[in-house]
């Protein structure tokens, strides 16, 4: 699979999935490339996930994006946008790049103020992604040039 989606579903009565990322789900295969959208990411643990990333995350890989439109379990200071604490989420992101290391972090979603100076987040999206994602997987891939980068996040 070469790009995997990790999104979500919203805290309020009954299961509710957050749209954004089925939106940037059918961009990117309109744009040719394959992908994954996994729900759940708060709520699956690291173990899960890693099965997950084992499943999915191949040679071919170019990218995982991760929503930090989550949900936001508690507020202090361990769990942040992503749903999970901060320790847990380094672990996760560790093993997608032991699996492919070559394989980018792009985040995004209606949070993403809190989390783009973060040092293992490669890209991140402010604002609607479904264009902006594309120019990054098609940078990644293609070396096109991207319209804004600046600390490597557009």
């Amino acid at each position: 699979m070469q790009v995997i989606l990790f999104t979500d579903i919203a805290d309020t009565p009954g299961y509710g999935k957050y749209a954004g990322s089925y939106k940037l789900a059918t961009e990117v295969r309109r744009a040719g490339y394959t992908c994954q959208v996994i729900d759940n990411f708060s709520w699956l643990g690291l173990d899960r996930l890693k099965s997950l990333i084992d499943k999915f995350v191949t040679s071919e890989t170019i990218a995982v994006g991760i929503s930090c439109t989550l949900n936001e379990k508690r507020l202090d200071n361990t769990v942040r946008h992503w749903g999970i604490e901060e320790a847990e989420f380094v672990r996760l992101i560790d093993y997608i790049k032991l699996k492919n290391n070559n394989t980018q972090i792009i985040a995004g979603g209606s949070r993403i103020t809190s989390h783009s100076n973060w040092p293992y987040i490669d890209y991140t999206v402010v604002n609607k992604g479904d264009i902006a994602l594309i120019k990054i997987l098609d940078h990644i891939k293609n070396g096109t040039g991207l319209l804004f980068n600046r600390n490597n996040h557009t």
